[in-house]
């Protein structure tokens, strides 16, 4: 890793609101058209990183 690739992670994770904290949970996702689980990747207060594969079609509209 060059020292250039050190110094942006680092701005980006000095970007963040909240700390992101790495988890082993199952997680359910609902919409209108899909209910779907996954694997929960990480959390913080204002989000989370739900794993999917492929992600469901109505959030990416």
């Amino acid at each position: 890793m060059s020292l250039y690739d050190a110094r942006k992670g680092a701005a980006q994770l000095e970007r963040r609101r909240s700390a992101r904290f790495t988890v082993d949970l199952e997680a359910l996702f609902r919409s209108i058209a899909h209910e779907r689980t996954g694997p929960l990747a990480n959390i913080s207060e204002q989000s989370a990183k739900v794993m999917m594969d492929p992600p469901p079609r109505d959030v990416l509209q």
